[in-house]
């Protein structure tokens, strides 16, 4: 089929914007990769053991799976990450409520599974000075809200706002931004720098070194750590 539809600055086929919509109606899914080609299955013929659901029970397991991998949250951090209007999310903890307890997280409530909280208070001191390097385009630097929890005012004047934070690699210390880091690959080589805010003890320093040879496990190549400045660019 000729291309017609306007895609990144040039023309697509028109089929590929049904794809979104059979997605949506989950109709079809990704399938296995052929070389560097993305293929696509029937969703019902290729997970097998498939159950047809109505949208409110659906929607009340999608919140629940939600909560134990990102929670403590609201149903409002629940509508903007899962790109629904946030009355349509609002009822959901008090569908669930037998299931749900409210916490408090730095003066705000939130919502967490029942039974959960115990094991978020046990590992917030651990947490909350560990360091991470996420990747372009990360889901928690996307999904996450309100902004001003996860950004500090010195990264939002650098740009790292709204929409604009999420294709840049980010380091986060704690769940918030701590600086950025740039990956440069050169042969079998993976040169990963990083530029933060804080000022690193021990654990720190031994977390990035961590996370950058992980890197060069996942991209097989000898990853390097070194500290320094990342230019920001705007995403195009």
């Amino acid at each position: 089929m000729d291309p017609v539809s306007p895609s990144f600055g040039g023309q697509a086929p028109r089929w590929q914007n049904a794809l979104g919509a059979a997605a949506n109606a989950g109709l079809l899914c990704f399938g296995p990769a052929q070389g560097n080609k993305v293929t696509f299955v029937r969703a019902d013929q290729w997970l097998g053991g498939w159950e047809e659901m109505d949208g409110a029970t659906a929607l009340q397991e999608i919140f629940r799976r939600y909560l134990s991998t990102y929670g403590p949250a609201t149903a409002r951090d629940f509508a903007q990450w899962f790109g629904i209007q946030p009355r349509d999310a609002a009822d959901l903890p008090h569908q669930l409520a037998d299931e749900l307890e409210e916490v408090e997280v730095e003066g705000w409530r939130a919502w967490a599974l029942a039974g959960e909280s115990s094991d978020l208070e046990e590992s917030w001191p651990e947490a909350h000075d560990e360091v991470r390097l996420l990747p372009h385009f990360d889901c928690y630097a996307i999904g996450c809200h309100p902004r001003e929890r996860l950004v500090p005012p010195e990264w939002r004047a650098r740009g790292l706002a709204q929409g604009s934070i999420g294709h840049l690699p980010l380091v986060v210390i704690g769940g918030v931004v701590a600086g950025v880091w740039s990956p440069r690959r050169k042969g079998k080589r993976a040169e990963i720098q990083v530029e933060t805010s804080h000022t690193l003890n021990a654990r720190g320093h031994h977390d990035l070194e961590t996370a950058a040879a992980r890197i060069g496990e996942t991209t097989q190549a000898e990853a390097t750590l070194t500290l320094g400045a990342v230019d920001t660019r705007p995403h195009a």
